[in-house]
């Protein structure tokens, strides 16, 4: 019998469109699970978002960050809580974060890595401190979009689809505070290759590309011409340059709250406890290791630039927040998750037993890794006191 169209394509996708499925029902779950029950109420950094959000008349004046006015507007026309949209809307930017990670490191190492590495990314308190809570720190990593375009056009994959896509990712991290120069170190880095990338794109299209970003970018440009004063809110330039001691123990306080002892900050954990676990941070610096026998490759001065430009831009004081750094981390994890079992395989080729042995303990850690932070952040964290305190503002 013939096979007709319809089943051929079903044949050839459907194991991608299975994985496609659960992974956004994985993540979809996770960042959803008693969102606005979990808590007795709201932050008060939540409601000074929701009070601080701009009317659609002041977006004009003032379109940094526009956002959360834009959802604060949506909310009110819908008739739903603001509060819980705010919560919503990072937790879709979570979604696709996540999914761009998963997609970045299955271009660098397999599925398997993609799934394990996103698994643990998206299940670490860090990402959903981060992801489920209405202060828009998430937006900080919305660079990761940018990645992937970028690794996607390196191997000429859906050309005019991702320059696309990379149009918009850059235009919205313009504007968000700070995250600009980010844009203009990828520019800097890359021009000579964005301009090589340009030149496969048809000139109608470029054209087009001209004038929407022109269209997206003038309301910015706009502000800064009537309001030059918005400038230093753009870039968000400290109020004071910080001394030399100041921004060491700044940047040691940045390493020393992923990997050592939090600063106490009950919004973002339990106590002192460090973003990462043991576990973790061992897969990270597995994952340095890694990639400090490929100094060379686009991929390792990526990631290290991105974290070390990133935590100097915190220390010195602008407006960004650490969780710019934990896409990074996690990509450091996958790496090290990698080079872990490779190694293992590569010394046990033929003996089944040591195999399945060594797969069995890496998975039993990423376990029990992956239950310390659910627990951790759905039982522990919303039972504590302090926790109770910071969120006793009624809904």
């Amino acid at each position: 019998m013939k096979r007709t169209k319809l089943s051929i394509i079903f044949s050839e996708y459907w194991r991608i469109s299975l994985v496609t499925l659960v992974f956004l029902g994985t993540v979809i779950g996770v960042l959803t699970f008693r969102l606005n029950t979990m808590t007795n109420g709201y932050s008060a950094n939540e409601y000074a978002v929701q009070d601080n959000a701009n009317s659609p008349n002041k977006l004009l004046k003032n379109p940094i960050n526009p956002l959360p006015a834009i959802t604060k507007y949506g909310s009110r026309k819908l008739k739903v809580n603001p509060l819980l949209a705010h919560r919503l809307v990072n937790v879709l930017i979570g979604v696709i974060i996540a999914g761009c990670l998963f997609l970045i490191i299955k271009s660098w190492h397999t599925t398997r890595i993609a799934i394990i590495g996103t698994l643990l990314f998206v299940t670490s308190s860090w990402f959903l401190h981060t992801a489920r809570n209405g202060s828009y720190d998430i937006l900080y990593a919305l660079y990761l979009p940018i990645m992937l375009c970028y690794i996607r056009l390196r191997q000429k994959q859906h050309i005019y689809l991702y320059v696309t896509l990379l149009l918009i990712s850059s235009v919205i991290l313009l504007y968000i505070p700070s995250l600009c120069l980010i844009v203009l170190a990828i520019l800097i880095w890359q021009g000579k290759r964005i301009i090589e990338y340009s030149r496969l794109v048809n000139k109608i299209w470029l054209t087009v590309y001209g004038f929407i970003t022109t269209a997206l970018v003038a309301p910015l440009i706009w502000s800064f011409i009537q309001n030059p004063s918005l400038i230093r809110i753009w870039l968000g330039l400290p109020q004071k340059i910080p001394t030399i001691s100041e921004f060491a123990l700044r940047f040691g306080h940045i390493l020393g709250d992923i990997f050592v002892l939090r600063q106490q900050n009950n919004l973002m954990g339990v106590g002192r406890l460090p973003y990462l676990d043991a576990f973790t941070t061992a897969i990270v610096l597995i994952g340095v290791y890694a990639y400090a026998f490929k100094i060379k490759l686009d991929r390792t001065r990526l990631l290290i630039g991105i974290f070390f430009v990133s935590a100097v831009l915190i220390a010195f004081g602008l407006n960004i927040v650490i969780s710019i750094l934990l896409p990074i981390i996690y990509l450091f994890v996958s790496a090290g998750i990698a080079l872990l079992l490779q190694q293992w395989f590569t010394v046990f080729p033929k003996n089944p037993l040591a195999k399945y042995i060594g797969v069995a303990v890496i998975l039993l850690s990423i376990s029990l890794t992956v239950f310390y932070h659910m627990y951790g952040y759905y039982k522990v964290w919303p039972n504590t006191p302090d926790t109770k305190t910071l969120y006793a503002q009624t809904k």
